[in-house]
C-alpha cells in the first residue's frame, strides 16, 4: 500500500516493491528513487539512491528532485526516524 508522507521538506509517495503499478506515481510525481533495505535486514529502509538493484525496500516518488541532497555516490543515508517513517508508509501506517 503506497502512502504519502514528507521527508526532509519534500513531499514523497512511498511505495512498497510489491507493488505492481508503479506507472500511476511516475506520471503523478515525475521523479522516482529507490529505498534500500539493509544487507541483514529488510523490514526498513536505510538509503534513497537513484538506482536500487539489489535489497530494494521499495520506491520514493516525489514532484521535486532530491539528487542534490545526495552525497557524491549518489545516495541519501536515512535516519532512524527517517527509516521508521517509510517503513511505516510502505506498510500503510
Amino acid at each position: 500500500m503506497a502512502k504519502e508522507v514528507v521527508l526532509r521538506g519534500i513531499t514523497c509517495m512511498v511505495v512498497p516493491s510489491s507493488e505492481k503499478d508503479k506507472a500511476k506515481y511516475r506520471e503523478r510525481y515525475g521523479f522516482c528513487y529507490g529505498l534500500r533495505h539493509h544487507d541483514n535486514d529488510c523490514t526498513e529502509p536505510v538509503s534513497v539512491e537513484s538506482n536500487v538493484l539489489v535489497n530494494r525496500f521499495g520506491y520514493l516518488f516525489t514532484n521535486s528532485p532530491i539528487s542534490g541532497a545526495m552525497g557524491p555516490n549518489n545516495f541519501l543515508e536515512l535516519t532512524p526516524d527517517e527509516r521508521i517513517l517509510l517503513r511505516d508508509a510502505a506498510e500503510g501506517r
